[in-house]
């Protein structure tokens, strides 16, 4: 609306834009004259980043990776991109509302269970039906995919729970039931294929193995337990009945965490996918805690649906379905928040920029530095997305930069018309002016690094040799020949600390903190590295998605938006920050604390 007709944004966005925000500040003057203030204006913008609407009510919810299943009262499931929020498949073949929604562990699957008394799967790509599970002699309540994809469990109004074989899709022999009480939730161990456990009305929470036996049951402190399920690590799991949400231990059933919501009744709840939150439905409202204190802490409590919430989830950000035909997603504050915040520069002339060069994270020091083809040199707060300073230099194609104690280190190719031209100096960051160079004019180098330290630079040239210099004094420390390690196409330099690796042909590295220089072997990720690694596939090709993936688990935990994504676009990633630069000049700072990494 705003890029047809510009006078919207005195008519429409200002009068509604919160005081604290960026587009206040930047049509500040004369705000009282042109622009009527809407009383009781709030100083933040609410919690809910985004809303998709919907002709039906929605019943069900469930996530995986990039996609939302969306199970409706009007029996059918629509799947919607989770970046997007588009629609993109219709699944139709139940008969009846569709209660509940699991998503297998790759997310290739999707199981879907209705009050028409059956569970079906779902092929996720195509949207047909692969399997239909009948026997259960009234609604399908909850279902659950095991993490080896090989069974299916359905709880049921009929008091008792179903084990399907995906395969065959038969009903196992084994008997589990809660007598003469509806199961109102069922799961399976995340991390166990033979375990899960099951909750009814009649307040009890049962755990039990494939082949029905009882492993574990204990009596809650409410009469009705509506909603049950475990961590990501199976090691703990949730009871939803009344005003109460227990947290306990999957081994034990000790009482981790008890929580209670004031007003109204719990009837869904989850965890984030790291285990720090708890995230409960209670009636129209979303609660939010925080349970790895001595003490659970409320950190939320999101209002904005109509109706009451049905189901809740978390991915890159907390997402509920409610009967008032919405699905809303929600942020939350930047130090808790299990969202990906974006800060950009908010000087104007950001988009008109040039394209950016190199980006890198000093998280010590709260700031990520930036650079375009221009030259000019950004220092950004990581924190609030500011630019704290600017300066141009003479450096039209930076390579990397180190910034310490307010120096910073600028290295750089600058190209002829015959060849490459390798620079390096050190500059005054608070001032903008230069200090000193270091070493020489490198003639058609490969690769320019600097040590995690910022006190060493390695440049890697054409003749095979790798070079290190000191940026404290600007002496050389000494070079080798990399020799066939350097592959003749091009090469480049893997730095940790003083040691280096060519990455080539061979991989082999050298030791420059030893006066002798002596080889290392080849690299490898050692077992100290970062627990979640960032998985930059996206300059292979702007199509193919860039991912944060749990080096643990091996799961996928956030993929990367498009618009981000593409050959010319620089990203630096370590273990919680991520600053990328595009080839538009645009800026984007994402803050993955709720990985919760200590």
């Amino acid at each position: 609306m705003i890029c047809d007709s510009p006078s919207h944004i005195y008519h429409s966005a200002l009068p509604f834009s919160p005081s604290s925000s960026w587009l206040r500040e930047c049509y500040k003057e004369g705000l009282t004259q042109e622009v009527r203030i809407v009383a009781g204006l709030p100083e933040e913008w609410d919690a809910c980043s985004r809303t998709i609407f919907f002709k039906d009510r929605p019943s069900a919810l469930a996530y995986k990776g990039d996609i939302i299943a969306v199970g409706f009262e009007s029996n059918d499931v629509v799947i919607i991109d989770a970046i997007t929020g588009s629609s993109t498949t219709i699944f139709s073949g139940h008969t009846d509302t569709v209660s509940s929604l699991a998503f297998s562990q790759d997310g290739t699957l999707l199981v879907s269970g209705s009050e028409d008394k059956t569970a079906k799967l779902w092929d996720v790509q195509t949207g047909g039906v692969i399997k239909t599970f009948s026997g259960h002699l009234s609604g399908v309540s909850s279902v659950s995919f095991s993490p080896d994809r090989a069974l299916i469990a359905s709880g049921s109004r009929d008091c008792t729970i179903g084990l399907w074989d995906v395969r065959t899709g038969k009903r196992l022999s084994a008997v589990m039931d809660h007598w003469i009480k509806t199961v109102t939730a069922v799961s399976f161990q995340p991390t166990n294929s033979r375990r899960l456990i099951s909750s009814a009305v009649d307040g009890t929470v049962q755990q039990w193995d494939i082949d029905g036996n009882r492993v574990g049951r204990l009596h809650t402190e409410v009469s009705r337990v509506d909603y049950v399920a475990y961590s990501l690590d199976g090691t703990r799991f949730i009871s939803c009945g009344g005003k109460y949400v227990t947290v306990r231990d999957s081994e034990s059933g000790e009482e981790v965490a008890n929580l209670h919501a004031t007003n109204g009744i719990i009837r869904y709840g989850c965890f984030s996918p790291n285990g720090r939150f708890v995230a409960c439905a209670v009636d129209c409202a979303v609660y939010v805690w925080d349970i790895t204190g001595p003490e659970p802490r409320l950190i939320g409590n999101f209002v904005g649906h109509t109706e009451p919430v049905i189901s809740i989830t978390f991915s890159s950000s907390l997402i509920s379905g409610s009967k008032d035909r919405s699905v809303k997603f929600w942020q939350f504050g930047a130090s808790q928040t299990p969202t990906n915040p974006i800060a950009t520069d908010d000087k104007p002339t950001l988009l008109a920029s040039e394209a950016i060069e190199s980006v890198n994270i000093f998280a010590k020091d709260g700031v990520a530095v930036t650079s375009d083809s221009s030259g000019a040199v950004k220092i950004w707060d990581i924190t609030t997305g500011r630019c704290k300073s600017s300066f141009s230099t003479p450096a039209k194609g930076i390579r990397d930069t180190h910034l310490a104690n307010g120096t910073l280190v600028v290295v750089w190719y600058e190209q002829g018309e015959e060849s490459e031209r390798g620079e390096c100096r050190i500059w005054d960051a608070e001032r903008g002016r230069l200090l000193r160079a270091v070493g020489k004019s490198w003639t058609e180098p490969l690769e320019l690094r600097i040590s995690g330290d910022g006190s060493m630079l390695f440049v890697l040239q054409q003749s095979r040799s790798i070079q290190a210099w000191s940026t404290q004094t600007g002496g050389n420390i000494g070079y080798i020949l990399a020799g066939a390690n350097v592959n003749s196409l091009g090469g480049f330099l893997i730095v940790r600390g003083s040691k280096v690796w060519c990455a080539g042909q061979g991989s082999t590295g050298w030791n420059f903190g030893d006066p002798r220089i002596p080889p290392l072997p080849s690299y490898s990720r050692s077992p100290d590295c970062l627990r979640f690694d960032f998985v930059d596939r996206s300059t292979q090709n702007g199509t193919r998605p860039a991912w944060i993936r749990d080096t643990i688990t091996g799961n996928l935990v956030f993929r990367l938006p498009e618009r981000y994504m593409g050959p010319s676009t620089k990203m630096r990633w370590d273990g919680r920050y991520l600053v990328i630069g595009c080839p538009s000049g645009e800026v984007a700072i994402m803050d993955f604390n709720y990985l919760n990494l200590q």
